[in-house]
Parts: C-alpha cells; sequence; structure tokens
C-alpha cells in the first residue's frame, strides 16, 4: 500500500533493501513516513551478515529515513565443528572451533584496507554460530596478522585495524562487547614462509584466542 507523504528518495531505500530481506527466513519490511516516525523497520530471522548488510546499504543508499533493523540471529550450518566438544574443556573446545573455521575458509579484505569482502559473509555467520556455542564466562581476543612484505608499523596498525572491523561486526550481530578485544601482531608472528605468495597469504590472517575472565 503506498500511502500519503513519502520523502522522495523512500523507495530507493527500500530497493537497496529489498534483495538482502529476500534472504530472510521470515519477517517484515515497513516504510513509516509521517514525520518523526521510526522510518524503515525491519523485523525477523536472518542470518546475521544478511542483517548487517542490509542495514549497511540501506543507509548508504542517501535516503531520508533513519534504518532500524531488529533481527533474531539464524545459527548457520558448520560442518567443521562437528567434532568439537564443547563440554570437555570449554575454553579449549572454543578456541579449536574457531580454529577450524578460519583454517578451512578466511575473513578476506579490500586489499590494503580494514573494509572485510562481502565475500567473508558465510565465513562471518560460521564465527557467530561458533561464537555461540562458546561458554559465556569465555572471553574472546581477535588478533591481526600480516604478511611481512611493506613498512612493519604500517602492517601492524592494519592488522590492528582488521581485527577491529571483526569485533565490531560481531558486536553488531550480537556478541558482548565486554568479552571481546583486538590485538595487531603485524608481521611478528608469522605461520609459513613469507618467501612465497602462498606463505605471505596464510600469514594474512585473523585469529581467535580464548581465555577464561580468570585469565
Amino acid at each position: 500500500q503506498i500511502v500519503p507523504g513519502p520523502a522522495d528518495d523512500w523507495l530507493g531505500q527500500v530497493r537497496a533493501g529489498l534483495p538482502h530481506f529476500a534472504r530472510f527466513r521470515s519477517g517484515t519490511f515497513e516504510v513509516h513516513p509521517a514525520a518523526g516516525s521510526i522510518g524503515i523497520l525491519v523485523e525477523g530471522e536472518a542470518r546475521g551478515s544478511t542483517m548487517h548488510y542490509l542495514k549497511q546499504d540501506v543507509t548508504a543508499s542517501g535516503g531520508a529515513y533513519p534504518v532500524t533493523v531488529l533481527v533474531d540471529p539464524v545459527n548457520v550450518d558448520v560442518p567443521e565443528i562437528a567434532d568439537v566438544d564443547f563440554d570437555a574443556d570449554p575454553a579449549a573446545a572454543c578456541e579449536q572451533a574457531f580454529a577450524a573455521v578460519m583454517a578451512a575458509q578466511s575473513v578476506s579484505f579490500d586489499a590494503e584496507t580494514a573494509t572485510i569482502s562481502r565475500a567473508s559473509a558465510l565465513t562471518l555467520d560460521k564465527l557467530m554460530t561458533v561464537s555461540r556455542r562458546c561458554a559465556p564466562d569465555l572471553v574472546l581476543e581477535l588478533g591481526g596478522h600480516t604478511d611481512s612484505q611493506g613498512d612493519p608499523a604500517v602492517n601492524t596498525a592494519l592488522s590492528e585495524a582488521r581485527a577491529a572491523a571483526v569485533m565490531e561486526y560481531m558486536i553488531s550481530a550480537g556478541f558482548d562487547p565486554g568479552r571481546l578485544s583486538a590485538v595487531g601482531y603485524g608481521p611478528d608472528q608469522p605461520v609459513q614462509s613469507n618467501d612465497t605468495p602462498e606463505g605471505r597469504a596464510a600469514n594474512r590472517r585473523i585469529e581467535f584466542r580464548v581465555r577464561t575472565r580468570s585469565d
């Protein structure tokens, strides 16, 4: 139903959001055009990445309406953690689960930036599913790493910014910010030789370290 009085650019905001909304499991997409109203309200069930990119694109479309997204997160299948026993040693199991996901697929970034590539959406959803399996008394350190090419100080700053970007994503998806920290290690902790393209690619990574609050 088209109601009288919407802002001239309201349709652009709707068009920006509908492709993402089509991926919701269920929900509603509403436009409230009255002055001082809530604006665009999206509610439902969806993956965290779907919610994140919907809000990002609707906001970036330049429309006049504020955007509110209220979503119950949907877990995704994470076959990489099928054999992880989260009860035996919760901290070790949580760290093992994160490592298994990151070994199978990485979080990638736009070149020389801390902007997470949208190709990483499924990886982000898997990380959030793992995070919800981890015991609530555990805290997570997100460590950013780079290869050895370029200025070490620049690499360290970039690695910290990338770890912070993943941390901010997890917070936006509902994870407790008090349980997260981000550290940039730059090129100081390589896992492979930096002499080959494959080794450098492996060294550009995000790692999770899991601790109890008392550690």
